[in-house]
């Protein structure tokens, strides 16, 4: 079996010094353990401006002249700029080789030595997906931690996808799982959906995450808010169906509205031309907002048929 790890990178010069070299002898670790035959570190590059990519390419030119060269080789993806952390990960699904894929953020906030418990899972069990998960959040923030438990509450609830709590991107995943996801014709993917999506047959294993080994977390509070909007537009129509039942109370309303302003105009006590002003507003509005609730139920049909996912999750046993 051979395996690959793809790792993101930007502007990560000081930790990408110490990850490549630590995910390296974890795998040849692997190796000698049996559980693989040989692996491929995919380095993806994500439009880095500082001294990643040069390390990188020093980093190639002394693997490649290892004796472990022919058990494990390291590859580097370059990103047109900064495409975001979603992207590069993408770029290194589209093209690793192997058996298996590892995505594993260059920080080594996630411990490398998970990679033999998720390879010896991957190897004895049946599963598509081996998830890390924290344990615990105790060394966030309280912002940090209120956040997150936020964004997963909203998601379970407005998608219905039972999404894996304080799960990100540290997973293995089977080929052919990682390549179906990696080739959806959709622009903007989230993987901690995707994979419940589709109903990977998934184990999870908790570790504990550690600090950076150098440098600022790039996830900054915009980069969550724009993850957060993105699992919810990507999986949801119910902002849509939302506008469509506020549009049946509010054409309740009006129609309540609507009877009073006849039945004052009959008891004769309106002025001149202020029932039918009112008739006129009422019944306008009603037409509007009914016509606005069903162009979003059609947009939201039209926008799942353009994501292409595929509508019938099946396999041979």
């Amino acid at each position: 079996m051979r395996a690959a790890i793809v790792i993101p990178a930007f502007n990560e010069e000081e930790a990408i010094k110490v990850t490549v070299p630590v995910v390296f002898s974890v795998l040849e670790n692997a190796v000698s353990m049996d559980l693989i035959e040989s692996f491929e570190i995919v380095v993806v590059d994500d439009g880095s401006t500082d001294g990643t990519p040069n390390i990188l390419e020093s980093m190639k030119i002394n693997y490649s002249n290892r004796p472990s060269k022919l058990t494990g080789t390291l590859r580097i993806i370059e990103m047109k700029g900064n495409q975001g952390h979603m992207k590069a990960l993408e770029a290194g699904l589209l093209a690793f080789h192997g058996d298996c894929v590892i995505t594993l953020d260059a920080d080594m906030q996630d411990p490398p030595e998970t990679i033999i418990q998720m390879l010896s899972l991957f190897k004895d069990g049946n599963f598509e997906c081996i998830q890390a998960a924290r344990s615990s959040r105790n060394s966030d923030s309280f912002f940090k931690k209120a956040t997150a438990d936020l964004y997963y509450r909203v998601i379970r609830s407005l998608t219905g996808i039972q999404v894996i709590p304080h799960a990100a991107d540290y997973r293995l995943i089977s080929r052919d799982q990682a390549k179906m996801i990696a080739n959806l014709s959709e622009n903007k993917k989230v993987f901690r959906l995707l994979i419940p999506f589709f109903k990977l047959k998934t184990k999870v294993v908790y570790i504990e995450r550690q600090q950076r080994i150098s440098g600022k977390s790039k996830y900054t509070l915009t980069k969550m808010i724009k993850l957060a909007a993105d699992s919810v537009i990507g999986f949801s129509v119910k902002p849509l169906r939302t506008i469509l039942t506020l549009a049946l109370l509010s054409t309740l309303v009006f129609l309540v509205a609507f009877a009073y302003v006849l039945l004052t105009w009959a008891s004769g006590k309106t002025l001149p031309g202020w029932t039918s002003i009112l008739l006129v507003m009422l019944f306008g509005n009603m037409n509007l907002l009914i016509a606005i609730a069903a162009v979003g139920e059609y947009i939201g049909r039209i926008y799942f048929q353009l994501l292409a996912r595929p509508s019938v999750l099946f396999h041979e046993k």
